[in-house]
């Protein structure tokens, strides 16, 4: 894998981190999200949220259909940031 398609935010990543890393799931989020490049960081909620403030909740998943907005907003209200 090449250093420039890996997620900056690999090593404090819940999702790359997380001890379900054999879950077939878990493998697809990575391919899809984590080693994807600028594309795969541009889609995953997580990257984005941690991107604008900081860090993501830990049960987000790269996918949510929440926007990012939204998330930030549930964040604010949950006093996560």
């Amino acid at each position: 894998m090449s250093a420039e398609k890996m997620c900056p935010k690999i090593e404090s990543c819940a999702i790359f981190n997380t001890p379900l890393g054999g879950d077939v799931i878990i493998k697809s989020y990575r391919n899809q999200f984590c080693y994807n490049g600028h594309g795969g960081q541009n889609n995953c909620k997580r990257f984005l949220v941690a991107e604008l403030v900081g860090n993501a909740p830990l049960s987000l998943l790269p996918n949510s259909r929440l926007s990012v907005d939204d998330i930030i907003f549930n964040m604010r209200v949950n006093g996560e940031i």
